[in-house]
């Protein structure tokens, strides 16, 4: 590539493999503290998410961004997640549970927008899933990491 620089195909693998690795840490800190871990959610909010948001919403990957409201504050939050696309709307693990704030502010208000495939949409109707119904909606890959990582939780977002 001229001037030594990479290409945005190599930027993009580069990326997803620092998110795997980063990944792969916070499941190891997962383990050891446990879900509701607020120093977990700390990492993630501080070095996952803005790594993630440089990948996420784009066409070819598995992330979304959730655009929401604060409940309190009024802010408005860009959050990257994995969604998996359903009829009508999309399935989100809730990672840490329901006591994440993007989960917290989409349930008060009840809509968000979500960034997904390069296209946006505005979402609401937050509905809570068990893994029973969930899981088998998710590639099979993506049901092996979910089941590893312990997520029993996950909320259907309907398209409005």
């Amino acid at each position: 590539m001229p001037g030594g620089g990479l290409s945005s195909t190599s930027r993009c693998i580069v990326s997803l493999l620092g998110m795997i690795s980063a990944a792969w840490l916070l499941r190891l800190l997962w383990v050891q503290y446990g879900q509701q871990s607020r120093a977990i959610r700390l990492f993630s909010r501080s070095v996952l998410n803005p790594l993630t948001l440089t990948f996420a919403g784009r066409a070819g990957m598995p992330y979304a961004i959730l655009s929401h409201v604060g409940r309190h504050s009024g802010k408005s939050y860009a959050t990257p997640l994995l969604m998996q696309p359903v009829a009508q709307g999309w399935i989100v693990p809730l990672t840490y549970g329901t006591v994440t704030d993007w989960y917290r502010n989409i349930e008060r208000v009840g809509q968000c927008r979500i960034q997904w495939q390069g296209k946006s949409f505005l979402a609401g109707r937050p509905e809570r899933v068990d893994a029973t119904r969930a899981l088998p909606l998710f590639p099979l890959a993506l049901r092996l990491a979910l089941r590893i990582a312990g997520i029993r939780q996950f909320v259907r977002l309907a398209r409005a």
